[in-house]
């Protein structure tokens, strides 16, 4: 069974709470991240919103080009990437997706070139360096 745990997630709607979520990253061991996007064509999708995680139960998503009606004011696409583009490029930086393939394809297409380090995640979010 799965332990208990306190969870906490947010919508990022403000540069506020952007600031917040930039600076849990920056000092994260590791950040799992993942894109929403308006197509499964990892050559052609354009961004819609990212997901982070910088440990169990705690995470935010930050929507940024929602549509729909009642659709929350969403931060700039452009300002988002910006601030998130040196801890993207930063092989240091160490990240976690999913389908971190797919992700990194849709960041270069709005310019951003992710820099990666294979690394190898226990259950209990341990972290082994596998490459530089």
């Amino acid at each position: 069974p799965a332990a208990n745990v306190d969870k906490h997630y947010e919508t990022v709607l403000t540069h506020e709470a952007l600031q917040r979520w930039l600076e849990r990253i920056r000092h994260a061991p590791l950040t799992a991240i993942d894109t929403e996007t308006d197509s499964l064509d990892g050559m052609t999708a354009r961004i819609v919103g990212i997901s982070m995680s910088v440990k169990v139960g705690e995470a935010a998503y930050i929507p940024l080009a929602h549509s729909y009606a009642d659709a929350p004011d969403q931060l700039p696409i452009a300002e988002v990437l910006a601030a998130l583009k040196p801890w993207l490029e930063d092989p240091k930086a160490l990240k976690l997706g999913q389908n971190i393939k797919y992700d990194t394809h849709v960041f270069a297409n709005a310019g951003i070139t992710v820099r990666l380090k294979l690394v190898r995640v226990t259950k209990q979010w341990r972290v082994t360096l596998i490459s530089v």
